[in-house]
């Protein structure tokens, strides 16, 4: 989602009442920037607090080490009692950190956006059968998390 599509930054045609809550209840963040643009990199420096330059992570093969992961702050969190979920694309190399989670829904990569005869998008692929947007895939599971706590 981009910047200027919730109400709280001045939308008019897209409704996000419960976003625009958030933003007017909590912090709004309006000068805020990535210092990494590719989405592995990124991830690891959110999950770190480090600069890509630290944590070394550049691609999607590159995981986390032991202890760079104990150091995370999921890991932090759980580690002082807090249950954790990880929900939606891991996008990092090795193996998927499913059991450094109390809850995981995740997955390795993107996947493909287009089939292989790129007549169909992934969203479209994803609806063929369930009748469900993409998001819903992450919404709902974050949902029951969030319900259990």
């Amino acid at each position: 989602m981009r910047w200027d599509a919730l109400g709280a930054m001045g939308n008019r045609i897209i409704r996000t009442p419960n976003l625009d809550r958030l933003a007017y209840e909590g912090v709004l963040f309006l000068n805020n920037f990535v210092t990494t643009s590719i989405c592995p990199t990124s991830r690891a420096s959110i999950f770190t607090g480090q600069y890509g330059r630290r944590h070394q992570i550049w691609d999607f093969e590159t995981p986390f080490t032991p202890q760079q992961f104990q150091q995370t702050y999921p890991a932090l969190l759980r580690a002082a009692g807090y249950r954790t979920a990880f929900i939606g694309k891991w996008g990092l190399g090795g193996d998927l950190p499913s059991l450094e989670f109390d809850y995981w829904q995740g997955f390795a990569g993107q996947g493909q956006y287009f089939e292989k005869n790129r007549k169909k998008t992934f969203n479209q692929i994803i609806n063929r059968t369930s009748h469900r947007i993409y998001s819903d895939l992450f919404v709902t599971p974050t949902i029951l998390f969030i319900l259990k706590l």
